[in-house]
Formats: C-alpha cells, structure tokens, sequence
C-alpha cells in the first residue's frame, strides 16, 4: 500500500510539473510542488482507509477543505502579489511572483516565489495575470543559476535512472540492462515470425 501512494504522488508530480509552461523551475517551486501533490492527495477520502466518507484533511484537521482558499490560483501561474508591505515611499507595495500555493495558515494567504529576491514570500492578496515568454526565461534563468536545467525527478547524483517499482513486479532489475537477454528475446520473437 505504501509503494502505491509513492507511486500516486510520483504521478502527480509529474502531471503537475509537465502543466507548466516551464523547462526547468527553481528548487523553491520544486519543493512546493511536492508539498501541495502530498497535501492535496489528502483531501479525498482514501480507498482502504479508516473512513469512506471523510478524507485524511479532514479528519486530522477537523475541517473541510475550503476551496476558495485552497484553489484561488495554479500551482507555477504569473501572479501579483500585494497588501503586505505598507511602505511610505515610492516604491511598489506590489511583487511579480509565481504562485507556490495557500499559505498555511488560517487565514487566505498566498505562498509565491518573489521575481525579484528569488525568494518564498506571503501575501494575503494576489490577482493572476496571463504568463509571457519574459517570465518563462526568468524563471528558467533562475533555475539556470541553481544548476537546474531540466526535470531529474528520479535519478541519482550519478545520473542513473531509478525506475519505478511497480515497472518491475517479477522481473530481475539485471534483466533490463543486460544486452544479452535483450538479444535472446529479440531472437526469439524473430524465430515465433
């Protein structure tokens, strides 16, 4: 049960990830990805689970999930965020950002990656705006910056490819890689035509 919910959230992940119009993203928008697919796999009921009328959110949290918090903007939109600075000078109290999700408090906050400071700011307001191309090479110019140049979800640091369990039920992980079955299967399937 376990390696299917990995499974699930590896999935999400990558459906969310592959929705942006980005080729590459920041480590900030990569970890706020994976936060709000776990969090947000909790919001329905589980199937097996100790309920079938109340989800995992609702049930450690005590409340229902409160869409016009929860769904104001995608996960990866253009957005400006406003109403937290009160400055007395001429600068903007308004920020360009990417939005990252709700803020996790009570109140209807955002989380977005400031343009500008490259950081994780909040922000009780934000109205979303169409993305240009001038956004996308920003953000893919930050991610340039961190070393991050496309989506390696599942490798390690030596570039070798984890493959998801679930592709290997019954099948010895050699077996895939070695160029000797590969050719004996080959040669059989030629021999059956």
């Amino acid at each position: 049960m376990a390696e299917q919910n990995i499974q699930h959230i590896k999935a999400l992940f990558r459906v969310q990830y592959h929705c942006m119009p980005y080729k590459a993203i920041p480590r900030i928008i990569t970890e706020a990805i994976a936060k709000r697919v776990a969090q947000t796999s909790n919001f329905y009921p589980a199937k097996g689970g100790i309920s079938a009328y109340y989800s995992p959110h609702m049930i450690l949290l005590q409340r229902q999930v409160d869409y016009s918090k929860e769904f104001v903007a995608e996960l990866g939109s253009y957005v400006h965020g406003y109403g937290h600075d009160t400055r007395s000078d001429h600068r903007s109290c308004t920020i360009e950002a990417i939005y990252l999700g709700p803020a996790d408090n009570m109140q209807k906050g955002h989380k977005l990656y400031d343009l500008n400071t490259k950081r994780e700011v909040t922000r009780p307001q934000i109205t979303v705006l169409p993305i240009t191309d001038q956004v996308i090479k920003l953000v893919e110019a930050h991610a340039a910056e961190e070393g991050v140049t496309d989506l390696q979800t599942y490798s390690r640091r030596n570039g070798e490819i984890i493959l998801d369990a679930d592709l290997l039920a019954g099948v010895d992980p050699d077996e895939l890689w070695d160029e000797d079955y590969v050719l004996q299967i080959l040669r059989f399937h030629q021999s059956m035509t």
